[in-house]
């Protein structure tokens, strides 16, 4: 839920600062165990960090999770990162 709402508070960033330009994400539920997160954005080089945030943001949320950046198919106007959630694995399993 969290990450669904990573636009809206990038659009409340920009009504700050007028001249941001904010990135995009796309989530995409692939199972209950594990999403995808699209990420749109005009500066290139932010993987690391996306995949650092993805992560911080399941630390706080006490969230066991993968989080892994995806090859970029050229075509692709996007980063990819899919998030494994651990728990549901390991609970799913038995």
């Amino acid at each position: 839920t969290c990450l669904k709402n990573l636009n809206r508070m990038h659009g409340h960033m920009g009504a700050l600062m007028p001249q941001l330009k904010a990135p995009r994400f796309v989530v995409i539920e692939n199972s209950d165990a594990q999403i995808t997160v699209q990420y749109f954005s005009d500066r290139s080089g932010l993987a690391p960090f996306v995949v650092g945030l993805l992560t911080g943001l399941a630390d706080k949320f006490e969230e066991a999770v993968v989080v892994r950046h995806l090859p970029k198919s050229a075509p692709n106007p996007f980063e990819e990162f899919e998030i494994t959630f651990s728990g549901l694995v390991a609970s799913n399993e038995n």
